[in-house]
């Protein structure tokens, strides 16, 4: 195991210990109102986004990370989950998760993803991957961009 492995690995379950207590109070409401995002398509992959709305009875949570479970589908109905995982939502970076999805297919139609605290499910999101560049008559895109 890499040293950086075995560091991740140790912050990972000193983060899960304090984060079961706030997931909880995140049942309360819906933490996914800031919405779901993917962006930076690849041959095999793209990023998937959201940020918790980190607030509980109104004020807003201690300052402490929180787990996020993120799936991702070949399906709209989630029955065929083709990837899996979780990241912690960091305080550091206003409760924003960031997941580089990779080891995708090329020019698949749609992957569908949604994320998950405790028992809350955020909405649905669909992204796909890019065909490769030999396949492409014409290339039409479209760019957002956020300047806080």
């Amino acid at each position: 195991m890499q040293r950086r492995h075995f560091v991740s690995a140790l912050t990972g379950a000193a983060l899960t210990t304090g984060t079961a207590r706030l997931s909880a109070q995140l049942i309360s409401h819906d933490p996914f109102q800031l919405g779901v995002a993917s962006g930076s398509p690849s041959l095999d992959g793209f990023v998937l986004w959201t940020r918790l709305l980190a607030v509980a009875g109104g004020e807003p949570l201690p300052y402490a990370p929180i787990r996020v479970r993120w799936e991702l589908s070949s399906d709209a109905q989630f029955k065929r989950i083709v990837q899996s995982g979780s990241a912690f939502a960091s305080p550091d970076f206003a409760y924003s998760v960031h997941i580089e999805v990779t080891g995708l297919l090329p020019s698949k139609a749609s992957y569908w993803y949604r994320f998950k605290v405790a028992d809350a499910v955020s909405p649905v999101g669909r992204s796909r991957t890019l065909p490769p560049v030999s396949s492409l008559d014409s290339l039409r895109f479209a760019l957002a961009s956020c300047q806080n």
